[in-house]
């Protein structure tokens, strides 16, 4: 999905753990939608999410 290759490429700059805040990934990829702020799964590495 080219909308988080920016996003991808941020985390190939760092160590295998990071810390983050929503802030800083909206800076890097723009709005996320409000649901990630509450639902955890849209956050995992499943190829999908229920919501």
């Amino acid at each position: 999905m080219p909308f988080y290759l920016k996003f991808e490429e941020f985390l190939n700059t760092q160590n295998n753990l990071i810390g983050i805040t929503f802030s800083k990934i909206e800076e890097i990829i723009g709005v996320l939608p409000k649901y990630t702020f509450n639902y955890q799964k849209w956050w995992s590495n499943r190829g999908s999410c229920e919501l």
